[in-house]
């Protein structure tokens, strides 16, 4: 699947490079793409606000909270190891690598803790047989609410919702636009 790079508008979250402090101004943050597969999805919103993914030096970098794009440390106390989790050359390595992220917890024997198992790669049903829960409904609302966009263009919510950290709307969006489109039009779910 073709995965677009989109930089957020506000750079927050200033990366370090401790090896090249000056050339950590140039990393640029951006989303992880709203049409990532349902799987690297859960481990994006498993590790939240404590995973962050950046363009540097040509490099995709996907750091933890400590902002780190390369190693460093050589373990002592004034120079601890640190340094990014992944270093990768395009999107569709990055959603590999969290899908095994994904697979690795599944098939844990040690229970992860905050991690829910997941038997397939889709989201499951409610009580009534249909895949829109109350949390996306509630997720859809709160766009409306918001008065941004108009409900049906699907492309734009699905961008506010992965902006709004609305990562169930945003998964429900890529997979099931059709029974969004049901939704919007005639407030039922399907």
């Amino acid at each position: 699947m073709q995965h677009t790079i989109e930089p957020f508008k506000e750079q927050i979250n200033r990366a370090i490079d401790r090896n090249d402090p000056q050339a950590a101004a140039s990393a640029i943050e951006i989303r992880f793409p709203a049409n990532f597969s349902f799987k690297a999805w859960r481990v994006i919103r498993y590790f939240g606000e404590a995973m962050f993914l950046y363009l540097y030096k040509d490099k995709l970098v996907v750091t933890d909270e400590g902002l780190e794009l390369t190693d460093y440390g050589d373990g002592t106390a004034e120079a601890p190891y640190g340094g990014p989790r992944w270093v990768g050359e395009n999107l569709n390595e990055l959603e590999l690598w969290l899908e095994s992220i994904a697979d690795e917890y599944d098939a844990s024997e040690i229970e992860i803790l905050g991690w829910k198992v997941q038997e397939d790669d889709a989201p499951t049903l409610n009580k009534d047989g249909k895949i829109m829960n109350e949390t996306i409904k509630k997720q859809i609302l709160e766009i409306r609410r918001s008065g941004e966009v108009n409900m049906l263009d699907a492309r734009t919510v699905q961008s506010i919702a992965n902006r709004e950290g609305y990562y169930e709307l945003v998964i429900y969006l890529e997979e099931h636009r059709d029974k969004y489109a049901h939704f919007i039009f005639t407030g039922e779910e399907s």
